[in-house]
């Protein structure tokens, strides 16, 4: 017979929001913890110029590992070991979570696993919108833009590693490491979590905005909500909802740098969409 949630499993849930913000907040750099507002140089508007522009933001966020350098491919590095780390013990957290059977009434987790879900996300982002046109805020209509930006790259890339590893989903009852590679079907994509990813990528965004440390807090602390509950929804192993909230988090925090003033006369070389193709530029 189903029960409520105990007290005490709501305390285990808060504790963990709580931790888990913290440890992002205490990952990321000063810039996206407490950013400075930039000088706006141009009116962000939702039109076809931004549509270009994401399209080329995606390009450079998938070549962006080239890049790379130090504290780069340091963060790599201990990214990739929490991953694996969780891929040891995804069995025994699936056990454990499955050991209390009010997991799947659970209605925080019920709850929580919606702030990661497109008509939510989109809500907010919208929200933020109008809200920028309506008390002419261009700084709050480039967050939502930036968040659709690092939300539509994130589903992108959530759903083209889903169809080529083809993880089982756990509740399959398959084993822990059962791929079906190139895979269509949506119990075989569990590897990694697209709510964790979409949560995450916004999240990031909105609190490298912000320069307040709460906003950044809460922002975080709901994404953590969202990638707990897929795992206490017996939806993802640990490990897919870990990749995905390192990955939603790296994706929103290149785009906050790709949509940063720059503020060196260093030379670069970009290229960008234009008439028949696309066109190289070198700036001094």
């Amino acid at each position: 017979m189903k029960r409520n949630p105990s007290g005490k499993k709501v305390c285990v849930w808060v504790l963990a929001a709580a931790l888990s913000s913290g440890l992002f907040l205490g990952m990321a750099p000063k810039s996206l913890q407490a950013q400075a507002a930039d000088p706006e140089t141009e009116s962000h508007h939702f039109s076809g110029k931004y549509m270009v522009k994401t399209e080329v933001d995606f390009l450079k966020v998938l070549v962006s590992p080239i890049h790379w350098k130090g504290k780069d491919l340091v963060l790599f590095g201990a990214s990739a070991g929490a991953v694996g780390l969780f891929f040891a013990v995804d069995q025994g957290i699936r056990q454990w979570v499955e050991k209390d059977d009010t997991f799947k009434s659970d209605k925080l987790s019920l709850a929580a696993t919606k702030l990661g879900e497109g008509p939510f996300l989109l809500g907010l982002m919208a929200t933020m919108y109008i809200g920028g046109e309506a008390f002419k805020n261009d700084s709050l209509r480039k967050t939502a833009l930036m968040s659709l930006e690092s939300f539509a790259i994130g589903g992108v890339i959530a759903g083209g590693l889903k169809f080529v590893f083809g993880r089982h989903r756990p509740w399959t009852e398959h084993q822990l490491f059962d791929f079906n590679f190139l895979s269509f079907r949506n119990h075989e994509h569990s590897f990694p979590s697209g709510h964790s990813i979409a949560a995450f990528s916004v999240a990031s965004v909105i609190a490298g905005q912000s320069n307040s440390v709460v906003i950044g807090a809460v922002s975080y602390g709901l994404a953590a909500l969202v990638a707990i509950s897929r795992v206490n929804n017996n939806e993802h192993w640990s490990s897919d909802v870990v990749f995905g909230s390192i990955l939603g988090y790296f994706i929103g925090k290149e785009v906050l740098a790709l949509n940063r003033p720059s503020t060196t006369n260093a030379p670069t070389l970009s290229f960008a969409p234009g008439p028949g193709g696309f066109s190289l530029s070198l700036r001094f």
